[in-house]
């Protein structure tokens, strides 16, 4: 496991849910360090394949560095990758400062109160600028600031892989690029599903395009056209 990210490897694999197919014959591969973007329209199958490769669905062939995901505990795959769901927000009036904690693998300080308020955590409410809000209850939130965090409790898990699924769609036009700048500029290895090709020109490394459950591409962002970009939302 490497300090700046773990390399990911999909062999060939079909995905059928509720007896659909879903994916074809789908393989991906990121190197350690790589922002590594999923592009395709609606109902493509991008959720799907991050679901994949976040182990969340079990295949066999899914490798982090030289490991199959099968083999690796739960307490282990925390190590390997954290992921970025869409915002789910907790019945329970918990603070940000103890759900950002949760995330923690490594125990944390607490003060007398017994909330948890180590300084990474606050590190990290400090970087998605809601500090000030560490002792509001999550049920207080907007949708925003309840994606800012899960955007913080995936930055305090410190894990070698961070998946995420569209983690701007939530957020205002200077919020989505800062997500995008804390969840790209990390020691791991970055693999995003998304719709805002603004953003994967800024910072994707690399990019895969799907459609109707089959990669069409995967190639440098440094090598797409503009041509390439349409082609993927153009009906096959």
């Amino acid at each position: 496991m490497s300090k700046f990210g773990s390399r990911i490897t999909l062999g060939p694999t079909n995905i059928a849910l509720n007896g659909r197919p879903i994916l074809h014959d789908v393989e991906f591969e990121a190197g350690a360090g790589d922002v590594h973007c999923i592009i395709g329209p609606n109902g493509s199958g991008k959720s799907t394949l991050l679901r994949v490769l976040t182990g969340d669905i079990d295949v066999d062939g899914l490798i982090y560095d030289d490991i199959n995901v099968r083999d690796l505990t739960p307490a282990q795959r925390a190590e390997y990758r954290s992921v970025l769901r869409p915002s789910v927000r907790p019945d329970f009036p918990y603070s940000l400062t103890d759900v950002v904690s949760w995330s923690q693998l490594s125990e944390a300080r607490s003060d007398n109160s017994g909330v948890t308020r180590s300084s990474t955590v606050r590190e990290a409410l400090t970087r998605v600028g809601i500090l000030d809000l560490a002792n509001r209850p999550i049920t207080q939130l907007s949708t925003g600031q309840l994606t800012k965090v899960n955007i913080a409790s995936v930055l305090v898990q410190d894990a070698t892989i961070m998946f995420a699924d569209e983690p701007e769609a939530a957020l205002d036009p200077v919020a989505r690029v800062e997500a995008w700048q804390l969840l790209t500029a990390g020691d791991f290895t970055s693999v995003i599903a998304t719709h805002s090709l603004d953003l994967v020109l800024e910072f994707a490394t690399h990019v895969t395009a799907i459609q109707n459950g089959q990669v069409i591409y995967t190639r440098p962002a440094s090598e797409l056209t503009m041509d390439a970009l349409k082609a993927v939302y153009q009906p096959a």
